[in-house]
């Protein structure tokens, strides 16, 4: 099933466990319940053939408990606190920042959902500055890398905390 993506610098993760998924295999070389094979392309002969990291009877490395705890983690993970708000170079940064329009991507705040699944994580005020949403970024920032349906000039408006 395809899903909207919402993770990675492309939007290509359509859920957080996905994304972390992801973080393990391609940043890390480890192996999941969800990926039980490294990152090679089927050129990748060499890639292909050597060890994988997986146990004797086929256990991956990174194992689904420790798949729930990461995702718990990363879930309830604070977003940083903002620094310095009354100081003049950043009051100035500010300025300048909506002088440019920045915030037409960079929307500098959102509340979150009333009905998130932890009461704890509902209603509250985040200053992300950014929609998350995909942007044609032009060639000059283009890595010519596809992601599913994102071009390889297409580039999730990162967030700024």
């Amino acid at each position: 099933k395809v899903v909207m993506g919402r993770f990675g610098w492309k939007a290509g993760q359509p859920n957080l466990n996905q994304q972390n998924v992801h973080a393990f295999s391609g940043d890390m070389g480890l192996t999941t319940s969800l990926r039980r094979v490294d990152d090679c392309t089927p050129a990748q002969t060499d890639c292909l053939a050597a060890p994988n990291g997986n146990g004797p009877d086929g256990e991956p490395e990174v194992s689904d408990n420790i798949l729930r705890l990461v995702e718990f983690y990363t879930r309830n993970l604070g977003v940083p606190a903002r620094r310095k708000v009354d100081d003049p170079q950043v009051l100035a940064g500010k300025n300048l920042f909506f002088e440019a329009g920045c915030q037409q991507c960079h929307t500098p705040s959102f509340k979150t959902r009333s009905d998130a699944a932890e009461p704890e994580l509902a209603n509250q005020n985040i200053r992300p500055y950014s929609d998350l949403l995909l942007h044609d970024m032009g060639e000059g920032l283009a890595d010519n890398r596809t992601e599913f349906q994102a071009t390889g000039r297409e580039w999730r408006t990162p967030p700024l905390w």
